[in-house]
């Protein structure tokens, strides 16, 4: 094999044009397959950094004959599955939502990323302590020493390594927490947490509560079950929770998820088409080096055919073959591994941060396997059709034309492999159009209120000093005065949950007046913001009807609600929801299940993604038993140039206090974004790259019909055929490659779509107008290649043409 290498290196000197080109297509090629696949395997493949990973579960309730909503447990509930569970081994909770903790007394008060977790959460996902200990059962005992567990990145920023942390205190919300350990570096569950405290002590108020349900349960297996089992039995505990303690809440259903899959959500399945799309484009580049393979053997055919008149075996021509094909896999395998590294840098650098494993991507054993895999696959395609041109090639017809002409060998192969490029360019030209459209649908979507120059940021509150919410209400009040005041502010108000903050928020049930129990049990959940006055002018979402919630609204006055318009027409068939009333529950609130009247409509918001709408329902914050410490600012301005002048009167008022969550919400709205637009640009690259090979295919294969025809064109010409018939004899002849390829390349988009459904966002499904669009424009590119050398083929020399006939 050493000695066909040998001449395969001095073949492919001969036509360095080709050689180049088939290098830098290959290269590119693996090279984006090689580091999607980096990226799959880090973030979907590899199994979460946990002992236990494989048999961990997501674990929610759902109604959907009520809403689409999951809904977490309450502290107490989750005790009881843990008692009642025989499928499960271990059971842990975690806070649904994000939150955050003070600390104090080392420098500035900082607002710390943690997460309310039980006493068996490291325990049930199998990670043990860095240094110290984790958390443990003992410390949900109410009345327990408060703990808390640190990360490696914390513990190394802001306690500089101490060795001897375990075991010290530190004040958090203004309480004393001891240090029971570190957790293991690279732990980041949830991915921006940072500290982690039981529900006793995190959520003092929350915990005993059981209509609150604010927890995520995660579940792990016993190694003999199956998650089938594990719904099965959980559905019958859920069932008797319900009987017993919620009974208003109407019949639930239980959500098992495998962990893996709850974190990832959507990007699982989008990094999965993705590298289903750069296989298609890995297919296409190795049809078209094969396509050019294919040409450039054609073209050495009377070389060839010498060496088999003398004697050369065609198996020795099938070697030969294949080690050019080797040689050009070689060489761009080198420039393939080289763009992988470089791409898994910049992806690593650049991707959102909320992509779990994405910072961990990077080159194993396992990618290494599949980049020799694809090399493989890569050489067998390349190879194969030179190859069986050489096994097949009768040596007779270019020994008879002299040299002068090229042989028709390889031409059916050669439109096969031209045809397939086509189709799998017109298959990611669908998938590019349908994410395109999923991201210009999203971000045309109106939110709901104008981001223009608007501030949002969080003052969190120890509880030991803000203990409830007319507290809070104080401070809110003085903190809206003052910001007031300062120059460029417009207008300021507070909100419980600002809009964009989270998929999480207070999924809140409602009675309508006049409604029996049973059809208030089955009335969706809506989306409970407690707001000051002057909120809707704030983010001027618009007021349809009535009045918005003002100061009069205040504590000891009737309950007034205003609700969104979609609530109206929802509740009311009239749409008429003005002076209507309806209840819900305010636990430790004068308001709980007490009548609220409808006193204004506004336009619908999108509060927790862009997605969808809720039912939104907003009371005065005076009415609300909730804390409320997010404030939405307007500005005439840059809203960030304020941020210093805010940052100041929170400390005058209370120097205790950080500012945090601090975000433009114009840059929230492009968060939300960010996915769908990366997706989006990604397949329109691999589209473009795709159609290009295409069309570099195309016009190869015809330049090369052109010059096996140059003998029957010049005689045409010469015997009065106009150049537009010659044009049109050599186009008709790409036609039929070119149709061929847009026919079975739509086919294969028709089944595409439903892999893409769940990504996809009001896009119609089968939509022939894009069908029919990406198809017509397939065809232009495509007739668009052979044109060139089609018109090459009317400049053919009749005589030159006689001459070669007649020799």
């Amino acid at each position: 094999m050493i000695s066909e290498l040998r001449i395969a290196l001095r073949a492919l000197r001969r036509t360095p044009g080709v050689a180049i080109s088939a290098v830098f297509c290959l290269a590119g090629a693996i090279g984006v397959a090689t580091a999607t696949f980096a990226i799959v395997n880090g973030v979907v493949l590899r199994p979460l950094p946990f002992h236990y990973a494989p048999r961990l579960v997501a674990i929610w309730g759902v109604n959907p004959a009520r809403d689409t909503v999951r809904r977490g447990f309450s502290w107490p509930d989750t005790i009881d599955v843990a008692r009642a569970t025989r499928s499960l081994d271990g059971v842990a909770a975690m806070a649904n939502a994000p939150g955050g903790m003070t600390l104090t007394g080392r420098g500035e008060p900082l607002q710390i990323p943690t997460r309310i977790v039980s006493g068996r959460f490291f325990d049930v996902l199998g990670v043990p302590a860095a240094l110290g200990r984790t958390l443990s059962a003992d410390d949900d005992v109410p009345g327990s020493q408060p703990t808390v567990v640190i990360s490696d990145a914390l513990w190394r920023d802001r306690f500089d390594a101490d060795p001897a942390i375990a075991g010290r205190s530190i004040a958090l919300d203004g309480r004393g927490f001891v240090v029971a350990g570190v957790a293991p570096r690279g732990f980041a569950y949830p991915p921006d947490a940072q500290m982690w405290v039981t529900a006793t002590h995190g959520a003092p108020d929350d915990a005993p509560n059981r209509n609150i349900g604010w927890l995520e349960i995660i579940g792990r297996m016993r190694p003999d079950v199956a998650p089938a089992t594990v719904h099965d039995d959980l559905a019958v505990v859920l069932r008797d929770l319900a009987a017993r303690y919620h009974p208003s809440r109407g019949p639930e259903e239980i959500s098992i998820t495998p962990l893996q899959q709850e974190l990832l959500g959507d990007s699982r399945l989008a990094l999965w088409a993705l590298l289903a799309a750069v296989l298609v484009l890995l297919a296409t580049a190795c049809a078209n080096v094969g396509g050019l393979l294919l040409v450039r053997s054609a073209a050495r055919a009377h070389e060839l055919a010498i060496r088999l008149a003398l004697g050369a075996a065609r198996v020795h021509l099938m070697r030969q073959s294949i080690a050019e094909s080797v040689v050009l896999l070689g060489a761009g395998s080198i420039g393939a591994v080289a763009l992988s590294f470089a791409l898994v840098g910049a992806v690593r650098r650049a991707a959102p941060g909320n992509i779990p494993g994405i910072a961990a991507v990077a080159i194993d054993w396992r990618v290494l396997a599949f980049a020799l895999v694809v090399t493989s696959a890569a050489t067998a395609i390349c190879a194969i059709a030179p190859a069986l041109l050489a096994a097949s090639r009768d040596a007779r017809p270019a020994l008879q034309g002299s040299g002068r002409t090229v042989t028709h060998d390889g031409g059916a192969i050669a439109r096969a492999l031209a045809g397939c490029e086509m189709a799998l360019a017109v298959i990611l030209m669908a998938a590019a159009m349908l994410v395109t459209r999923t991201f210009l649908n999203l971000r045309g979507i109106d939110v709901g209120f104008n981001t223009d120059r608007v501030l949002a940021f969080d003052v969190p509150q120890p509880a030991n000093r803000y203990p409830d919410a007319k507290a809070s209400l104080q401070f809110a009040d003085r903190l809206l005065a003052q910001i007031a005041t300062l120059p460029g502010v417009r207008r300021a108000s507070s909100v419980l949950i600002r809009p964009l903050w989270s998929v999480a928020g207070m999924d809140w049930p409602v009675t309508i007046e006049g409604q029996p129990p049973a059809d208030a049990a089955q009335n969706p959940l809506t989306n409970l913001e407690a707001i000051s006055a002057g909120y809707f002018e704030t983010l001027e979402i618009p007021l349809l009807e009535g009045r918005a919630i003002t100061d009069r609204d205040r504590e000891g006055q009737p309950g007034a609600a205003v609700v969104s318009r979609s609530f109206a027409k929802r509740f009311w068939s009239d749409g008429h929801a003005l002076g209507r009333r309806l209840k819900f529950p305010l636990p430790g609130s004068p308001y709980s299940g007490q009548w609220f009247t409808v006193v204004g409509v506004v336009g619908d918001a999108r509060y927790r993604e862009l997605r969808r709408s809720r039912l939104d329902l907003y009371i005065n914050a005076a009415q609300c038993p909730y804390p409320v410490h997010q404030f939405v600012v307007r500005t005439a301005g840059p809203p960030d140039a304020i941020v210093g002048a805010i940052r100041r009167e929170v400390r005058a008022i209370d120097p205790a206090l950080p500012l945090d969550d601090v975000v433009v919400l114009r840059e929230a709205v492009q968060q939300q974004l960010a996915n769908p637009r990366v997706t989006a640009a990604t397949f329109a690259a691999f589209a473009a790259a795709a159609t290009a090979l295409a069309a570099l295919g195309l016009g190869t294969l015809v330049a090369w019909r052109v010059r096996q025809r140059t003998r029957e064109l010049g005689i045409r010409l010469a015997l009065g055929a106009t150049p537009r018939q010659v044009m049109t004899l050599v186009l008709s002849d790409s036609a039929g490659v070119v149709g061929g390829g847009v026919a079975i390349g739509i086919a294969g988009a028709l089944a595409l779509e439903r892999f893409l459904q769940t990504l996809l966002f009001e896009v119609p499904a089968h939509d022939p107008i894009d069908l029919a669009g990406v198809g017509a424009l397939a065809l232009i590119v495509g007739l668009l290649s052979a044109y060139l050398p089609a018109r090459r083929a009317t400049r053919v020399d009749p005589l030159a043409a006689l001459h070669d006939a007649s020799a």
